[in-house]
C-alpha cells in the first residue's frame, strides 16, 4: 500500500536487539512500536510511535537540478535513543524521492535502494550524541523531496529527603536520579546539580526542594520536603544584679519552643515565662534549664552579695628619732580602695608603707567597699637628733674677679642660714659666689632642740703667672767620657701677672726620656732643682742658679727647666711653666715662604778625585768642634757623611768622605779602606764616648766598619752571613742596658764589632728597622716580612708577604704600631702581630723591575691628623691614605732601580708637609695634600736607594735638602747638592 510505514534495520548503528539490549543495560526501558505509526492523512505529518517529542524537524530537503544535492545540519540531543522518520514527498507518490543517502553523525542510516520500494513513511530508532550532525544526499528527479524528524522520550527525575524532619541546625540529605536529562535544577537556593547524585542541606525552615530535569525533548520535575523544627530559647534577668546581704532581688524570665522550665538553685520548676523573688545569703550563680520537642537550652543570672568592710592600723615602732623611719601596716577585708591621710593618699587595701614624719602625727587610713566605708587610726611620736651640718667651696682659692662654688649639706636640720650675705637657704645646695677679699662662710642649721654650725674660707688670690724665659748652661761642663754634667744653671724667670708672688716655689731641671714636652715623675730623670721662697713681681724677672751634677744621655743632650712643679702657685696660665734649653734657638719661619735654590755643592776631592759617584743617603752629625769651645755638640756645624765611587761600578772602590755642611771644605776621605758604595752610612755614638762614629760596609759587603768622628778606624767585624746587598745599618739599644747594637738586614753586632746573633728568617733586602712594636719595652728588629726579639728568636714572620721595606706608624687607636710593608711591587699594612689589615696593593706602575718598589716614608702628609704613605715607583709617586686607598699620584722616571725614597718636611711653615724626592732626572718638591709640583730641577741619577734629605746642615736655624747625585741615566752632576731658601727663612 502507498501510505504504509516501513521500519528499516540499516547497518551496525541500526541492530535493533543490540539497541535495546544497550538501553536495557543502562536500565532504561525504550518501548517501540513497530506497527501502527498513524497519519490522518495523505499530507499528515507521521507521529512518533512510542510518544516521544520531537528534537529536530520536520525539515524538508528538495532535489534540484544538478549534481547530488548534499545538506548537512547540526542539532542537540540527549545522548542515548532517538527516533527517526522520514516522510518522502506526498502520500500520492507523485513527487517521491528514489535515491537518497541518509546519515547520523557519519554512519549510514538508508541507502538509495531503501527509497525505491515506493514507501511514503519512514522509521526507525537510532543513538544520539550530545551534539549531533545529520547529512541527506538526494539524487531522484529534480522537484522530489524529503521530510525528516527526529525525536526523543522526554526526562524522567525523582527525589527523596532524608530525614524529612530536622532540628534547626540539623542536617537532611537529598537525593535524587533522573533518565533521559541533560541538566537537572534544584530550588530553592541550590542551583544546577549532577543528573544523578545527593546532597546535605541544613534549612532553617521547613522547606520543599524541587528539582527540574531539562533535556532537548523537554523537562520533568519531582519534589521533597524537609520539616524543621526550631530547639527551646530562654532568656533569665535581674533587675539588681548586686545586693547587700539580706536584700531581695527579682528574677525574670521568657521561652520559645519549651515545654518546661526549672531554676537552680533553690527555686525548681516554674512556669515556661514568668517571675520569682530571691534573698540569697552570698553571691549565687541562678540557672534556668528550658526543655521542649527541639532539645535544651539555658539562661544564668549572677547575683553578688556584698559584705562590710573592716580595717586594722598600727605602726612599727610607734616612736622614733627625726629622720628615722617608721612601718605603717594596714589589713581590710571587704575592702576595694584605701586612702592614708597626712599627703599618702590612695594605697592597696592590704599593705605597708613607710613614713619619716618630722614631728609626731596621726595616721588615718578610709578603707571603702561595695558594704560600706570604715576607717583606722594611728600615731607615731617623733623625737628630735642633734644638728649636722657640712659647708665646702670648690676651689678654696680663686682669682680676684672670678667666682667658686659653695657646696653644703644638713640633716636633722628644720632651717639652715649662711652668712655672710647669702641668708636662708634649703637644707642641701650650692651657691655660685665672688668674694673680693678672703672671705669665710658659716652655714647654721636648727630644728625645735638644737643647732649647728660649719664653716670654710674661699682664699681670695690675685693674678700671678710666673714664666721660665731662658735657661744659661755657660756654667756648665759634661765629661766626654762619662757624659757627667756639672756646674750651675741658672734659670730666669719672669711674671705676667697682675700681682707678686708670694709665696714659695719650686724650679725642676729634667731630661725629657719620653720626648713628649712635659715633666712626668718616675720617667724623667730630675738633673737638679731648688725653691724660691717668693717673686718675682709684676713684670719683674728674677734669676735662680741650680747646682747641678748628674749623668746625662748624650753630651748636649736638652735640658728643661720647670718652674713650680710642685704646684705650690696659683696661676692664670699653667701652660707656659715649662721651657729647654734651646728654645731661645728656635726660629718660626714665615709661612708660604720658601723659595728653593741651590746654596752650594761639592763635585769632587782632589783626594781621590775620580771617585765622585754617589749612590747612598747622606748622614748629618756634628764631627767638630768648630766654635773652639772644647765639646763637640749642637752649636758647631753638621758635617755631611756619604760614600762616593768611581765609574759604573758602584759596589766597588768607595770612599767614606765627610765634609763641612756648610760647604766650607772637607773633613776627611777615608782611602785606606774599600767602602762598599751602595750602603749608606749610619752615624751614631755607639760606645758611649760622646762623639759621632761613623759605620759602613766593606766593599766585598761581607765586614762592617767603624770609624771615628776623624775618619780613623775603630774595629772591622768579622766575615758576615750576608744573604743580599745593599742594606742599610741601623744602629739600635736592643736591650736598653746602655750600649746601642748595629743592625745589618737579619745580623745584629754588638758596639765593639763582635756578631751578637744572626737570624733565621727574613733578611729584610735593603733595610731593617728597630722598633717596639709589641710594646714590651725592647725594641724589636723588623726585617722585610719577619719581626724579631732583641735576642733574636722570630716573633712571626709572614709568608703571604715577601722581603722588602718596612716602616713602622700607628693607623689606629690602639696603642700598638702597624707595619707598611713594599715588596714586589705591591704595599701591606700588618698589625704589630703580623696579620694582614690590608694588601697587596699593587700602586700605579713600578716599572719593569715588579721586584721593586721604594722605602716607604709616613707623614700627615694632608694635616688631618692621620698618617699617610708615601712610596715611588718607576713611573708614580704615591701617597696612599691609611686604608690603602691612592690619595694622589704624581709622575716620576725610575726605570732603573724603582726602590728611591723620599723625605718630608714642612718648608712653608702652614702645617702641611712638602714631599722632597729625586729620580733619574729630577729634583722634585710636591704639595703634601695634593701632589702638585711646587719646585723641579734638573739633577740626575742612576737611582739606587739614595734619596734626598732635610737638615740644617749650616747651623743657620733653616732647614736645608741635601741631594746626592751621580751622572748616570741622563745626570749631568756629580757629588752633594745643597739647596735652600732663597730668602733664608
Amino acid at each position: 500500500m502507498a501510505d504504509q510505514f516501513k521500519l528499516q534495520n540499516k547497518g551496525p548503528n541500526m541492530n535493533i536487539k543490540k539497541f535495546l539490549n544497550c538501553f536495557i543495560a543502562k536500565g532504561l526501558l525504550l518501548f517501540i512500536a513497530l506497527q501502527g505509526i498513524a497519519f490522518t492523512s495523505a499530507h499528515a505529518e507521521a507521529s512518533f510511535p512510542n510518544g516521544e517529542q520531537g528534537i529536530f524537524g520536520p525539515k524538508q530537503y528538495l532535489r534540484t537540478t544538478g549534481s547530488p544535492n548534499i545538506y548537512e545540519d547540526t542539532f542537540s540531543a540527549t545522548p542515548g535513543p532517538g527516533y527517526l522518520i522520514i516522510r518522502n514527498c506526498e502520500a500520492d507518490s507523485k513527487h517521491r524521492v528514489t535515491s537518497a543517502l541518509i546519515f547520523i553523525n557519519g554512519e549510514q542510516i538508508y541507502e538509495p535502494k531503501d527509497f525505491k520500494q515506493d514507501v511514503y513513511i519512514l522509521g526507525l530508532p537510532v543513538v544520539l550524541d550530545k551534539i549531533n550532525t545529520i547529512r541527506v544526499e538526494l539524487r531522484s528527479k529534480p522537484g522530489t523531496y524529503l521530510t525528516i524528524g527526529i525525536g526523543q522520550m522526554l526526562p524522567t527525575v525523582h527525589l527523596t529527603a532524608d530525614p524529612s524532619t530536622i532540628i534547626l541546625g540539623a542536617s537532611a540529605t537529598l537525593s535524587w536520579n533522573s533518565g533521559m536529562a541533560n541538566t537537572c535544577i534544584i530550588d530553592p537556593g541550590i542551583g544546577e546539580v549532577d543528573v544523578n547524585g545527593f546532597m546535605t542541606v541544613s534549612p532553617t525552615v521547613t522547606t520543599t526542594y524541587t528539582i527540574t530535569a531539562t533535556a532537548p525533548a523537554g523537562s520533568a520535575t519531582a519534589s521533597a520536603t524537609v520539616t524543621v523544627i526550631s530547639p527551646p530559647t530562654v532568656s533569665m534577668s535581674t533587675p539588681l544584679d548586686t545586693i547587700v546581704k539580706g536584700e531581695s532581688t527579682l528574677l525574670s524570665w521568657t521561652s520559645a519552643h519549651a515545654d518546661t522550665c526549672v531554676i537552680e538553685p533553690g527555686v525548681g520548676a516554674v512556669d515556661v515565662n514568668g517571675t520569682t523573688v530571691i534573698s540569697p545569703a552570698e553571691s549565687t550563680t541562678y540557672t534556668i534549664t528550658a526543655t521542649g520537642p527541639g532539645g535544651v537550652a539555658t539562661s544564668t543570672v549572677n547575683i553578688t552579695v556584698l559584705h562590710p568592710p573592716t580595717v586594722t592600723l598600727s605602726a612599727t615602732p610607734a616612736t622614733i628619732f627625726e629622720g628615722e623611719t617608721a612601718t605603717l601596716n594596714w589589713t581590710s577585708v571587704n575592702g576595694n580602695t584605701a586612702i592614708l591621710n597626712q599627703g599618702i593618699g590612695q594605697v592597696q587595701v592590704n599593705g605597708s608603707a613607710q613614713v619619716t614624719p618630722d614631728k609626731t602625727r596621726q595616721y588615718t587610713i578610709t578603707v571603702t567597699g561595695n558594704g560600706g566605708i570604715t576607717t583606722a587610726t594611728t600615731t607615731v611620736i617623733v623625737k628630735h637628733h642633734e644638728p649636722i651640718v657640712s659647708i665646702t667651696a670648690n676651689p678654696e682659692t680663686i682669682l680676684s674677679g672670678n667666682s667658686t662654688v659653695l657646696t653644703w649639706a644638713s640633716s636633722n636640720t628644720h632651717s639652715c642660714v649662711i652668712t655672710p650675705g647669702i641668708g636662708s637657704v634649703d637644707p642641701a645646695g650650692t651657691a655660685t659666689i665672688s668674694p673680693s677679699e678672703t672671705t669665710t662662710y658659716t652655714i647654721t642649721g636648727s630644728n625645735p632642740d638644737n643647732s649647728a654650725s660649719a664653716s670654710v674660707t674661699v682664699q681670695v688670690n690675685h693674678e700671678v703667672d710666673i714664666q721660665p724665659i731662658n735657661i744659661d748652661m755657660t756654667g756648665t761642663a759634661v765629661d766626654g767620657q762619662t757624659l757627667n754634667l756639672t756646674g750651675t744653671v741658672k734659670v730666669d724667670i719672669t711674671n705676667n701677672g697682675l700681682s707678686a708672688v708670694h709665696e714659695p716655689y719650686e724650679v725642676t731641671l729634667f731630661e725629657d726620656s719620653n720626648f713628649n714636652n712635659t715633666y712626668d715623675s718616675g720617667e724623667d730623670q730630675v738633673i737638679g732643682n731648688t725653691t724660691l721662697s717668693s717673686g718675682p713681681g709684676v713684670d719683674e724677672t728674677v734669676t735662680v742658679s741650680i747646682d747641678v751634677d748628674a749623668t746625662v744621655t748624650f753630651k748636649g743632650s736638652l735640658l728643661f727647666a720647670f718652674v713650680d712643679s710642685g704646684k705650690q702657685v696659683f696661676e692664670t696660665n699653667e701652660e707656659n711653666n715649662i721651657i729647654n734649653s734651646m728654645a731661645t734657638c728656635e726660629y718660626v719661619p714665615p709661612v708660604g715662604s720658601f723659595k728653593p735654590a741651590l746654596e752650594w755643592e761639592w763635585k769632587k776631592s782632589s783626594i781621590s778625585p775620580s771617585s765622585d759617584q754617589v749612590v747612598v743617603t747622606p748622614a748629618v752629625a756634628n764631627l767638630t768642634d768648630d766654635n773652639n769651645d772644647g765639646i763637640i755638640d749642637q752649636m758647631d756645624i753638621p758635617a755631611i757623611i756619604f760614600v762616593t765611587h768611581t765609574g759604573d761600578n758602584c759596589d766597588t772602590n768607595g770612599r767614606l768622605r765627610a765634609i763641612h755642611g756648610d760647604g766650607s771644605g772637607e773633613i776627611f776621605t777615608v782611602t785606606g779602606y774599600d767602602i762598599y758604595g751602595t750602603c749608606s752610612p749610619a752615624v751614631g755614638d755607639i760606645d758611649n764616648d760622646g762623639l759621632m762614629d761613623i759605620l759602613v760596609m766593606e766593599e766585598s759587603g761581607k765586614r762592617m766598619l767603624a770609624f771615628d768622628n776623624q775618619g780613623k778606624l775603630k774595629w772591622a767585624s768579622p766575615a758576615l752571613n750576608v744573604t743580599s746587598g745593599g742594606s742599610s745599618v741601623t744602629i739600635s739599644d736592643l736591650d736598653t742596658d746602655g750600649n746601642p747594637e748595629i743592625i745589618y738586614g737579619r745580623i745584629v753586632l754588638n758596639n765593639d764589632g763582635s756578631k751578637k746573633w744572626t737570624g733565621t728568617g727574613g733578611t729584610g733586602v735593603y733595610n731593617s728597622i728597630a722598633a717596639d712594636i709589641n710594646l714590651d719595652g725592647f725594641p724589636e728588629v723588623i726585617a722585610g716580612n719577619t719581626v724579631y726579639s732583641h735576642t733574636g728568636q722570630i716573633l712571626w714572620q709572614n709568608s703571604a708577604v715577601g722581603n722588602g721595606y718596612t716602616a713602622v706608624a700607628n693607623f689606629d687607636e690602639d696603642p700598638f704600631p702597624e707595619l707598611v710593608v713594599v715588596s714586589s711591587g705591591y704595599v701591606y699594612l700588618l698589625e704589630h702581630t703580623g696579620q694582614i689589615i690590608w694588601g697587596p696593593i699593587d700602586f700605579p706602575p713600578s716599572g719593569r723591575n715588579r721586584d721593586h718598589g721604594g722605602p716607604p716614608t709616613i707623614a700627615d702628609f694632608d694635616s688631618d691628623g692621620q698618617p699617610e704613605i708615601g712610596i715611588a715607583g718607576g713611573y708614580r709617586y704615591v701617597v696612599m691614605e691609611g686604608n690603602g686607598k691612592v690619595r694622589w699620584s704624581a709622575a716620576i722616571q725610575d726605570t732603573s732601580s724603582n726602590v728611591t725614597g723620599s723625605s718630608v718636611f714642612d718648608f712653608e711653615g702652614d702645617g702641611s708637609a712638602e714631599v722632597v724626592y729625586a729620580d733619574e732626572m729630577y729634583l722634585f718638591i710636591f704639595r703634601g695634600t695634593t701632589g702638585a709640583q711646587l719646585f723641579k730641577t734638573r739633577i740626575g741619577s742612576r737611582t739606587r736607594t739614595e734619596y734626598p734629605i732635610i737638615v740644617d746642615v749650616d747651623n743657620d736655624n733653616n732647614a736645608e735638602i741635601v741631594v746626592p747625585s751621580n751622572s748616570y741615566h741622563g745626570g749631568y752632576k756629580t757629588g752633594i747638592q745643597v739647596f735652600g731658601d732663597a730668602n733664608d727663612t
